[in-house]
């Protein structure tokens, strides 16, 4: 990963700050993502110290937890669009195999009648 991608909207990672929706906290860094965005067990007994000092970042780090959930949810997405190309294409290529020129002429007859 880049510095420049580490340091967007002027933070660097670290000083990002985030919100959980679960427990209410607001806390930046590494670790509150992975305690708080990936899998809060809920809130604790007393207010932590960040979330009072932070307290005036509230919709700063409600934007960046939302991005951080959609760049998730993208990533994923991502990842299930080269799954499935590539089961596309392995089912492609096994029916070339089958029907041999027969499914390549008929293939290319198709997309020309397309394009």
């Amino acid at each position: 990963m880049k510095k420049e991608d580490n340091a967007k909207g002027g933070h660097t990672a670290s000083q990002k700050v985030y919100y959980c929706y679960d427990c209410q906290s607001i806390g930046q860094g590494q670790k509150m993502v992975s305690h708080h965005l990936q899998g809060c067990r809920g809130q604790g007994r007393k207010t932590k110290k960040s979330t009072e000092a932070l307290k005036h970042r509230l919709e700063e780090a409600k934007f960046n937890t939302d991005l951080w959930h959609k760049q998730k949810v993208e990533a994923e997405l991502r990842i299930e669009y080269k799954e499935a190309k590539q089961r596309i294409l392995d089912s492609i290529q096994e029916m070339r195999s089958i029907f041999g020129t027969e499914f390549q002429a008929t293939l290319e007859a198709y997309y020309k009648q397309i394009w």
